[in-house]
């Protein structure tokens, strides 16, 4: 039996987030992203046979204004009939 490698990356593209902040500092989000399909993007690195290089997921945020806090949301589709969807065990914000 051949081994395989199994990716615990989100290697499906149904999986939407929005990011939003909290403008006036009452706890509260005041103004969202719109919902964004997001996936990580993969490219084969030149000169190997089987290594790949990979892009994470990403939102562009340069629109939303300046603020207090921020919340982050994001759901997952079901798109296939094989019952998988990506498991999410770490979200990274970068300011």
């Amino acid at each position: 039996m051949k081994d395989y490698y199994v990716s615990p990356e989100p290697w499906v593209e149904s999986v939407l987030a929005r990011v939003g902040v909290d403008t006036t500092n009452n706890g509260e989000i005041d103004t969202w992203t719109d919902w964004t399909r997001i996936k990580e993007t993969y490219d084969y690195i030149e000169g190997f046979a089987k290594q790949i290089s990979k892009t994470p997921a990403g939102i562009d945020l340069s629109d939303l204004p300046a603020g207090f806090g921020f919340g982050f949301e994001f759901k997952t589709i079901q798109t296939t009939d094989n019952g998988i969807l990506p498991v999410m065990d770490k979200i990274t914000m970068i300011f």
